[in-house]
């Protein structure tokens, strides 16, 4: 596939770990990825999750040789104070960014040019306790929840809480971010998010996009930008080293600004 990252692009790839059993590909997802990442899945106790680790690193790995042409066992990786993954400096002359998420069965792989980017992907069929918000929410995402009739809260802290996710991902300082800190409407087709004044941030420097993903997964995308034009979001869903293509009929809802 001839690949090519424009400025006004945000690319997302998106792959299913269970779909990949071949074991020539899994013996080359092996020799891609560093030490320090075969530690981290051999951390794992569980086999399934060692293999959802592999599938997200060649995930990470294939998406950046795509965009780079460059070698995919080549990167070198390097993480900020509070564990933001970035691609070490020097070995491209690119501003790339990327994100990675995964849930359940799905990984995914965010990447833009020159903008801080964070993705959240959660599998929304999973039992939640929908008392979280009381916790994590803002009171008007709290009792826009608890307006909803129970059928639809599930769905609805899917939206919000994987547009929270992205936003302290792309931030890339973790949970050191207060949760109520930040908060979305979500009105219909409106996504709008309101920042606490401690933040020191303003909804008109980011550009926010959630949508679904296989039926049963809620994602979400943060990008840090002043564009007053919007991002077009591009969605594959590929088996790493394999294939590639393109989703044309996902229905995402961009943020107003």
């Amino acid at each position: 596939m001839d690949f090519c990252l424009k400025p006004d692009q945000i690319h997302v790839f998106f792959t299913q770990a269970d779909d990949i059993k071949d074991e020539y590909l899994l013996s080359q997802y092996q020799r891609v990825i560093s030490q320090t990442e075969q530690a981290k899945m051999d951390r794992y106790v569980f086999e399934k999750d060692k293999h959802v680790c592999l599938v997200t690193r060649a995930l990470l790995r294939f998406v950046l040789s795509l965009v780079t042409r460059e070698l995919p066992a080549g990167f070198e990786f390097i993480e900020n104070p509070y564990g933001k993954p970035s691609i070490k400096p020097g070995f491209i002359d690119i501003p790339l960014k990327f994100n990675l998420s995964h849930s359940e069965n799905v990984s995914v792989c965010a990447i833009v040019l020159n903008h801080e980017i964070g993705v959240d992907i959660e599998y929304i069929r999973r039992k939640i306790d929908l008392n979280i918000p009381e916790r994590f929410f803002t009171q008007y995402e709290s009792a826009y929840i608890k307006s909803l009739a129970e059928e639809d809260r599930q769905k609805a802290f899917f939206r919000l809480w994987t547009l929270k996710e992205s936003y302290i991902k792309a931030k890339g300082m973790g949970l050191s971010i207060s949760l109520d800190a930040f908060g979305f409407d979500i009105d219909g087709q409106n996504t709008l998010c309101r920042f606490h004044e401690s933040l020191n941030d303003r909804s008109e420097h980011w550009d926010f996009f959630r949508f679904s993903l296989l039926n049963d997964y809620k994602a979400a995308i943060a990008v840090q930008s002043c564009r007053k034009s919007a991002f077009e979001l591009k969605i594959y869903n590929c088996i790493p080293f394999q294939e590639i293509q393109e989703q044309k009929n996902i229905q995402g809802i961009h943020s107003t600004k």
